[in-house]
């Protein structure tokens, strides 16, 4: 009864070992959720805690939709405060943004 046991399990790991390793190999998607994964940790955080960093003379417009229909689509404007027309400004557009 006991072999049994032990015969099963091993041959429940070596099953999903094998469907991990082919699942790796006929899609992108299992490593590209690891590698997003890893990158996301924290970055909420971080992200935040940059917030009140903007310099003097610069406005920011934060949180701007670029897509409708797209609750994920969002991105942040930095740019001169003090123009008094549209003038062409280096400006840098940042967002934390998570795909799926």
């Amino acid at each position: 009864m006991f072999r049994k046991l032990i015969l099963w399990t091993v041959i429940a790991i070596i099953v999903a070992a094998g469907s991990i390793y082919a699942a790796f190999q006929f899609s992108p998607w299992p490593s590209v959720w690891l590698i997003r994964n890893s990158f996301d940790k924290g970055a909420a955080e971080a992200a935040a805690s940059n917030g009140g960093l903007v310099p003097p003379g610069i406005s920011a417009q934060r949180g701007l939709n670029y897509a409708s229909g797209d609750r994920d689509a969002l991105l942040d404007v930095y740019a001169p405060s003090d123009a008094m027309q549209r003038i062409p400004a280096p400006t840098a557009v940042l967002r934390e943004a998570t795909f799926v």
